[in-house]
């Protein structure tokens, strides 16, 4: 048994999509907001920490990718109209 050849994406397979990422300023959700955006998605990330999605911002543009947008929320502490 062979294995399969590995899967390489197209540098721009998400090109015109819209990715929102929430928990997006660090940890697993910056991993997966930077690697969205190298895929060529428009990123928006959220987060509670104005400072941490600054940092994640820098980083994203920082790799040559456009600027994402970055939404200040605390989903558990967000009242309904938030939603």
């Amino acid at each position: 048994m062979s294995l399969p050849e590995p899967y390489t994406p197209s540098p721009q397979l998400l090109r015109d999509r819209v990715i929102l990422v929430a928990g997006g300023s660090r940890g697993l959700g910056l991993a997966c907001a930077q690697a969205v955006a190298a895929l060529g998605a428009q990123v928006v990330i959220t987060g509670r920490n104005p400072e941490r999605l600054e940092h994640a911002c820098e980083s994203i543009e920082g790799a040559g990718r456009p600027p994402p947008a970055a939404v200040g929320i605390d989903f558990a502490a967000a009242p309904r109209r938030d939603y």
